[in-house]
């Protein structure tokens, strides 16, 4: 039985009794169970009880004992109690008797260590005397260990002498022996140095030492190897006179490593009081700072006569790194950290100092790689078909250049160089698109007939290739961004925009990086999309005019038809004839032909039925698919991407929008063509003086001839045509009525005019 319940604070009976009769012997004698549970309550109250009688008697027979033991501490405490008043009183005594005799001791050791002072005093005065005449035997003498024995006696005596009255005559003159005594031993320590002579050099620190003169020790050991690099290095340069300037600086980059180390030792073992890492980045700061001829200068010449500045560039900042790590890393090993190295940074900024200013000339070295590459991609003396072929083909070959230019900033320069790239990436564009307008010109330049597609494709392969350029520029531009948007990566620790970049460079790309980071709608290569756009804009009217030019020469026939019906074919027409006598003239079957064959692969049944009646269908409807199907079938967005950006003549009158879809493409071509068609047709019939009754008739026919042919291609006649066959139309009796009822939008005023002066009609008051 579990008896643990029992010493629970919170023992609760009847729970406990619940428990118990809730067990499964309860269930079967309820009666036994409950007999046993008491007998074993019963035996377990008794072993209880006889454990506490137990525990009892032991207690009653340990009490006298404990008294007695309390009993004894408590004598023992009131013994030290008297002990210890007793050791204060004779404390209290001692002190009062001794203390007289103790001030007395106290004054006699002052007066004693006054005493001793004074007599030193004395005694130095006397030999500061005494030294100051002995001093000018032993300088004349140049025995160095002498001399520095007898400046730092001086200086031991002037010491004491601090309070009398020529204490500063006296130091001023301890000050010309040590400047003396440093003039003297000065060549012999640049010998030592320059020798690496370690015997010499520490009898010749000990007295530098000795004349508290330790300072300048660094001065004469940078100075010492600056002059033993820069010798190096001339004489470097002299032995390899053919080689060029990346071999000249990996050769020295080697001299500079084998000098840290081989110095290190050196200054360890000589002047332990200088810390090796922080003298050595000083010497090689310094060294790299006032090299003759400078890198600076032989990085200058180099780059003028190299073919590729930036590649010469990006090999000779290699080695610049791998030094500069090197370097960095020594110092770590021997100061425990670079970043406690202070002359550390002057090294780095030293070793990156001539990058800076090819740096600022990058934009430049960029433009003078690309430019003559771009202008290489399209033939300047090829014909028309090539050139296209070659502006086709460029754009690709362009951006393969432009890529690579920023993978070769993000890798030289970390980024930091992205604005004068961008400016590079202008030229480049301007370059480009120069070969576009050449092309352009060169097309414009080439006769156009209906007969002969050249131009025609020339002129859509051209719009295409604008379409690319634009697609290719924005994804250039959100590389670019993306890189803007992120730190620069690969950047070592020691590098940074300012070690690598002129100040004004350094504000200009931090205000990009800030601009982009600030989420403004930012247009990186703004001047290159202006650039775009106007020559897109120029490219579509020229392309423009290559495929209106066939309806342009069509349309000139009207000029040249008999209206007045006086002779030829107009003399036999009448104006009692029936509509369906009249059917289109020549010039404007071809224009119908034209419009018709540019949107399909196969003419729609009604197209080539009414076509099929007329002249001359038979050359479009059977070359016009070949010529077509590659525009309709590559599903190639540029030339919606070119369409979308500019506006094509007679663009403005065009419903809907643009997309780069083929179909809407096509549309657009298609009723920018008929829409101009539609306006020289109605500018030239204006200007028609006088026509027949007969011959206005057929007038009629030939604009409802042209309306029906746009009718199939899905578009409308033009308002102005619409309006002149509706005046050409009406009876003249009738035409004021027409022109009266004509209701909103009116008739315009001009076409009115027009037809009633070449109809002969009296205006009516």
């Amino acid at each position: 039985m579990d008896l643990s319940a029992f010493s629970d604070e919170k023992f609760d009976v009847k729970q406990w009794v619940g428990q118990v009769f809730e067990a499964p012997e309860m269930k079967e004698n309820p009666e036994g169970h409950a007999a046993t549970v008491v007998m074993k309550l019963q035996l377990f109250i008794q072993e209880v009880n006889n454990s506490l009688d137990e525990t009892s008697h032991q207690v009653l027979q340990s009490l006298p004992r404990l008294v007695r033991d309390v009993e004894a501490v408590r004598a023992e405490a009131a013994r030290l109690r008297e002990q210890m008043s007793v050791a204060k009183a004779d404390i209290v005594k001692v002190e009062q008797e001794t203390a007289q005799s103790m001030r007395t001791l106290t004054r006699l050791d002052t007066v004693k260590s006054r005493m001793e002072r004074t007599c030193q005093a004395l005694k130095e005065a006397d030999n500061w005397t005494t030294l100051s005449a002995d001093v000018e035997e032993v300088l004349e003498s140049g025995s160095l260990q002498q001399m520095a024995d007898k400046v730092a006696a001086l200086q031991q005596s002037l010491d004491v002498l601090g309070h009398v009255s020529d204490y500063e005559e006296r130091r001023q003159t301890l000050e010309e022996h040590r400047n003396r005594l440093e003039a003297t031993a000065s060549p012999h320590l640049v010998a030592a140095i320059t020798d690496n002579d370690t015997a010499r050099s520490l009898v010749l620190v000990e007295v530098f030492r000795q004349m508290a003169r330790l300072p300048q020790l660094e001065k004469y050991y940078v100075r010492c190897q600056r002059a033993e690099l820069q010798r190096r290095w001339s004489a470097q340069l002299e032995a390899r006179q053919e080689e060029g300037v990346l071999e000249w600086l990996t050769a020295f980059s080697e001299t500079l490593v084998d000098t840290w180390h081989t110095q290190t030792r050196w200054l360890e073992q000589v002047m332990p009081h200088l810390s090796p890492a922080s003298t050595l980045c000083c010497v090689l700061a310094d060294t790299l700072a006032s090299l003759q001829p400078s890198v600076a200068s032989c990085l200058d010449t180099a780059t003028k006569e190299h073919s590729d500045p930036l590649q010469l560039l990006e090999e000779c900042k290699r080695v610049t790194d791998r030094l500069v790590t090197t370097l960095l890393q020594a110092a770590d090993a021997t100061a425990g950290s670079s970043g406690s190295v202070p002359a550390a940074s002057a090294l780095v900024e030293a070793a990156y100092a001539p990058y800076v200013t090819q740096l600022q000339r990058y934009g430049r070295y960029q433009e003078q790689l690309l430019v003559p590459t771009i202008k290489a991609l399209v033939p300047s003396g090829a014909d028309l078909q090539e050139r296209v072929d070659a502006v086709g083909s460029s754009v690709s070959k362009l951006m393969t250049l432009l890529h690579s230019a920023l993978d070769r900033c993000l890798s030289f320069t970390y980024g930091y160089c992205l604005p004068q790239l961008l400016d590079a990436f202008q030229c480049a564009f301007e370059t480009e698109l120069s070969n576009v307008n050449a092309t352009a010109k060169q097309l414009e330049s080439q006769p156009s007939a209906g007969s002969d597609w050249t131009v025609f494709h020339a002129s859509l392969r051209l719009l295409q290739a604008i379409g690319d350029l634009m697609t290719q520029t924005s994804r250039l531009e959100e590389r670019v961004l993306s890189v803007l948007s992120q730190p620069p990566g690969g950047v070592p620790a020691h590098l940074s925009a300012a070690r690598l970049l002129p100040a004004g460079d350094q504000s200009r790309y931090q205000q990009l990086v800030d601009r982009v980071a600030e989420g403004d709608s930012l247009v990186l290569l703004e001047p290159c999309h202006r650039l775009l756009d106007s020559t897109n804009e120029e490219v579509q009217k020229v392309a423009f005019r290559a495929m209106f030019a066939p309806i342009r020469s069509q349309l000139k026939a009207v000029e040249t038809v008999d209206w007045e019906g006086r002779g030829g074919a107009g003399a036999s027409l009448s104006a009692d004839l029936p509509d369906f006598s009249y059917t289109p003239q020549e010039y404007i079957t071809q224009v119908g032909q034209y419009l018709m064959t540019l949107p399909q692969h196969e003419p729609s049944v009604t197209a080539l039925t009414r076509v099929r009646s007329l002249r001359q269908v038979g050359q479009y409807l059977m070359t016009l698919p070949q010529h077509l199907e590659p525009f309709m079938t590559q599903h190639d967005p540029t030339l919606g991407r070119a369409l979308q950006s500019g506006v094509m003549p007679y663009s403005s009158s065009v419903s809907g929008g643009r997309s780069e879809s083929e179909s809407s493409v096509v549309h657009y071509i298609i009723s920018c063509l008929s829409e101009g068609a539609c306006q020289v047709y109605a500018d030239t019939i204006v200007r028609i003086q006088h026509i027949s009754a007969g011959m206005t008739r057929q007038l009629v026919a030939d604009i409802d001839y042209l309306g029906n042919v746009l009718d199939d291609l899905g578009l409308r006649l033009a308002e102005s045509l619409h309006a002149l066959s509706t005046l050409l139309r009406c009876p003249a009796a009738e035409y004021g009525r027409v022109i009266a009822a004509a209701g909103q939008p009116p008739l315009p005023p001009r076409l009115v005019a027009a037809v009633r002066q070449m109809r002969g009609l009296v205006s009516e008051s």
